[in-house]
């Protein structure tokens, strides 16, 4: 059953980025985040697989440069990690950022980290979002 999950995980991460690479709308790429935030509180009895799959892609993002575009923004982790607050993917941020990233890239792993925080700076910027600030 899980390699159906994340064979759906992995269409829904192709439509965050076809969203993101298409320069669509806002409300368009909030829903993309939307349909992944859905489906993670879907399928949260495969909590394990799904986070150490975004793990993963957290981990990945120190190679972007070399080998582009990562599975899944950092953007979309964060609207979805705002809600959910798996600590595991915020670990995971932490680790990146202090491992990987330099001072002038502070900003990068910050927007996740920063959306496990109940007042993050960018919730008001979502639907979803904006009544519960």
């Amino acid at each position: 059953m899980i390699s159906y999950q994340i064979d759906e995980f992995r269409v829904l991460c192709e439509q965050v980025r076809d969203a993101e690479d298409k320069d669509e709308d806002a409300r368009a790429i909030e829903q993309s985040y939307e349909d992944l935030l859905i489906f993670l509180k879907k399928h949260e009895s495969s909590r394990a697989e799904l986070s150490e799959r975004l793990c993963s892609i957290v981990n990945s993002y120190r190679h972007a440069r070399n080998s582009g575009p990562s599975e899944l923004s950092v953007d979309a982790i964060a609207y979805c990690m705002h809600e959910l607050r798996w600590a595991e993917v915020k670990e995971a941020a932490l680790i990146e950022q202090h491992d990987y990233f330099v001072a002038r890239r502070e900003d990068f792993l910050w927007r996740l980290i920063d959306a496990f925080d109940p007042d993050w700076q960018k919730a008001p910027s979502y639907a979803r979002f904006s009544n519960l600030t």
